[in-house]
């Protein structure tokens, strides 16, 4: 007995096995999935890193010679040193403090550094709020406006009145 006739003819593509990657899948239909699930590990993190940072729970602070209060005495500063400093995300998606660690109360005499600009040794741990290089009392400027320091690099000199004032990148009106 001789074969049958295909009832769909010659016209039928041929029915192959296809391999589909995970890549295809997560791009494909588990987009939306994959996307929230990301939405919701970034927004963690941020709602995380911004409990952990106390933005206005800064005492007031002396001033070092400036117009305005500088806010690095650190002795004054005491346990609000340890919530200084640029936050960035690690490799693994956690959230990892900048290498410069400011001396806690009652700590060791600190190491002199070198500073950034001019090379020479300072024995003072004062770092740029900006650019978090450490400056020596000569590079180092008190912004007019907001108090804190900065290198020389990172603010201006504003001579619109009568004395100079110093402006940081931040205040400077753009």
């Amino acid at each position: 007995m001789p074969k049958r006739k295909s009832p769909w003819g010659e016209s039928c593509p041929l029915q192959l096995k296809s391999h589909i990657s995970q890549k295809e899948v997560n791009e494909g239909v588990g987009r939306e999935a994959n996307m929230q699930a990301v939405y919701e590990r970034t927004m963690s993190l941020l709602f995380l890193g911004s409990r952990s940072v106390k933005l206005n729970g800064l005492p007031q602070l002396s001033s070092n010679g400036c117009p305005h209060p500088c806010k690095t005495d650190k002795e004054e500063l005491g346990d609000f040193s340890n919530d200084w400093g640029q936050l960035r995300l690690g490799l693994h998606g956690e959230l990892v403090r900048s290498p410069f660690k400011a001396p806690v109360k009652g700590a060791a005499k600190p190491v002199c550094l070198t500073c950034a600009f001019c090379g020479k040794p300072s024995c003072v741990d004062v770092v740029c709020w900006r650019c978090e290089r450490v400056a020596c009392a000569n590079c180092q400027r008190c912004c007019s406006i907001c108090g804190n320091i900065f290198c020389f690099l990172c603010c201006t000199v504003n001579y619109d009145s009568a004395d100079e004032m110093v402006i940081c990148s931040e205040c400077s009106p753009r």
